[in-house]
């Protein structure tokens, strides 16, 4: 058969294809198929067959998501249990999942500092004081863009392990983990600058949010440290200081908020493509940190 066969991984779901059209039973039941918005199959088990003949032109987004039973669809947080990939219906002899590089940028933005021609930076606070900062770290321990399908660990839970032409003997997976990065950044704060971490190649169609995580590595120490000198104001005597925390601090930042699923899905890996619609924004998040 000419297309394409189709795994899909689930955590805390069972399939249950001889209880179809009974009551619902928690994390249970069987999967739903959608190529570009529209149901094409009910799925009964983990492996299934999708015939080229179901799609549409060059890229399709295949979705798939978990139903119960009496075919209501399994949701988490007000959303449903569902995964999708962006299939490139044109490759024949490899994996045909479009997979798109992504990048970091950390970038600073200084303020009212000035950097100091013998190092570090320094600043004047409303109260009158200055600081001149010598040294410091700042340890970014996760940096990761987040699924527009992310659940907690208890609720049911799906992904589109492997998707392989019918004729290829290779897989690909699809894991919430993909954009994170791998090691953590720790950076210097008397020679603040922009940090342009290691590209991550993804999968998702799409992104909703992203995650930024500041705490101390697994070597230890701290996650923030900074120290220097300080003056109170009118005097012209400085004194040390230094301060310094294991807290850690993490913030998700919303990038998309339109539903991008509401319209017609025939991407292009240039133009038209769910990530050129917004899905991953070029614009600064949380301490100008930038995701693109």
């Amino acid at each position: 058969m000419d297309g394409y066969n189709l795994y899909i991984e689930t955590q805390n779901f069972r399939f249950t294809p001889e209880a179809v059209n009974t009551e619902p039973v928690s994390n249970e039941g069987h999967a739903h198929l959608y190529v570009n918005q529209r149901k094409v199959a009910r799925l009964y088990s983990q492996w299934s067959h999708l015939s080229r003949t179901l799609l549409d032109g060059r890229y399709n987004v295949v979705r798939v998501e978990l139903n119960a039973n009496d075919h209501t669809v399994w949701g988490a947080g007000g959303e449903p249990v569902q995964a999708e990939v962006l299939l490139d219906a044109s490759v024949q002899d490899r994996d045909p999942i479009v997979r798109e590089k992504i990048s970091y940028r950390l970038t600073w933005n200084q303020g009212a500092a000035t950097r100091e021609a013998q190092g570090g930076w320094s600043l004047t606070n409303d109260l009158g004081y200055r600081f001149h900062i010598t040294a410091g770290r700042l340890v970014t321990r996760n940096l990761e863009l987040i699924t527009c399908h992310t659940f907690s660990s208890s609720a049911p839970a799906v992904a589109l392990f492997g998707l392989f032409h019918a004729v290829q003997a290779g897989h690909s997976s699809l894991v919430p983990s993909q954009s994170r990065i791998v090691n953590p950044v720790e950076e210097d704060l008397a020679t603040a600058g922009d940090q342009v971490l290691e590209p991550r190649t993804v999968t998702d169609p799409s992104y909703c949010e992203a995650h930024y995580l500041v705490a101390q590595p697994a070597t230890g120490g701290p996650s923030f440290a900074l120290s220097g000198t300080y003056r109170n104001p009118g005097e012209v005597r400085d004194r040390p200081f230094r301060v310094a925390t294991h807290a850690a601090f993490g913030q998700i930042k919303t990038l998309m908020q339109a539903d991008y699923r509401s319209k017609p899905a025939k991407p292009s890996p240039r133009r038209g493509h769910p990530r050129e619609r917004g899905a991953i924004a070029r614009e600064p998040a949380a301490r100008h940190r930038s995701y693109g």
